[in-house]
């Protein structure tokens, strides 16, 4: 159970809140997955063209969906919270709250991050607090804030940033997005290991959904279209998504939408063999 100090921690940024109403965790369509025109593809490598045929059966998404999900079944299992490690530290996890070993994007993403030392951070989306803490200490950052739309994420958060000793450093708010973060507060960098698939699954539970899916890209926009105002200069806002399951390309057909461009910015792999890229976000000229 939380102390009266992770308490605090974790809402010490409530009081910032607009009136924004959270998006509504129960708001997927059921209509079917919109049509995934995939025809901008047709002319990338023969790897590629299988990904973009697999796309269009929606074999690739389903077994993505369906392997993601069995992973935090598994994770929701026994006593909580539960003790694990990675990148050489310890941390815990709450129930309901997803398993930074489902996939495990921390250990290529965090030695790849574009920081330096008395930086400040934004860690969207932010779970355990596995990114925005292992980037602090290894970073030695000033301040770092991690939001997340879950509250039980959030409090997870707050336990494991009580954990190592960094309650000065980093601050743990609940936010759909931008919405409950300060106006005029301004990152270095701004990361976000985003829910990519764009469409919820009628036939998967609704917490899933919730964790991966981002119908229409709604959450998407909003990060795009919002988060360029929260950088400090020479900021950047990133993105990072799994090469081995969604194909760059398809992503900035999404993204260019909204007038941003997502550019590679590093690839790396992980420890269990999956290839993941960081992604930055620009506005297109």
């Amino acid at each position: 159970m939380l102390s009266a100090k992770d308490l605090i921690a974790s809402q010490r940024l409530q009081e910032q809140c607009s009136t924004t109403p959270l998006r509504n965790q129960h708001s997927y369509a059921s209509s079917a997955p919109q049509d995934w025109d995939t025809q901008e593809l047709h002319e990338e490598t023969a790897p590629l063209r299988k990904i973009q045929q697999s796309i269009r059966e929606e074999k690739l998404t389903n077994k993505n969906f369906g392997l993601c999900e069995q992973m935090f079944v598994e994770s929701q299992d026994g006593d909580f919270p539960k003790k694990f490690n990675t990148l050489g530290r310890e941390f815990v996890l709450h129930k309901n709250v997803f398993s930074p070993l489902t996939w495990r994007c921390a250990t290529a993403i965090v030695p790849a991050l574009p920081l330096k030392p008395g930086q400040a951070m934004l860690d969207m989306g932010c779970g355990t607090g596995v990114m925005g803490i292992s980037a602090c200490l290894e970073y030695d950052l000033s301040r770092v804030l991690c939001a997340d739309i879950s509250m039980p994420a959030v409090k997870n958060c707050a336990e494991n940033v009580h954990i190592h000793g960094l309650d000065k450093k980093i601050s743990c708010v609940q936010s759909d997005v931008f919405g409950c973060i300060k106006i005029g507060q301004k990152f270095d960098l701004i990361f976000w290991n985003s829910p990519y698939l764009d469409h919820a699954h009628t036939n998967r539970s609704e917490l899933m959904n919730y964790m991966v899916s981002d119908p229409n890209y709604k959450a998407h926009e909003n990060y795009v279209t919002h988060g360029l105002k929260f950088l400090k200069p020479n900021g950047k806002l990133m993105l990072m998504i799994s090469e081995d399951y969604f194909p760059l390309a398809y992503m900035n057909k999404r993204l260019n939408k909204f007038g941003v461009h997502a550019e590679k910015f590093k690839q790396a792999t992980d420890d269990i063999g999956h290839t993941q890229l960081l992604l930055n976000i620009v506005k297109i000229k």
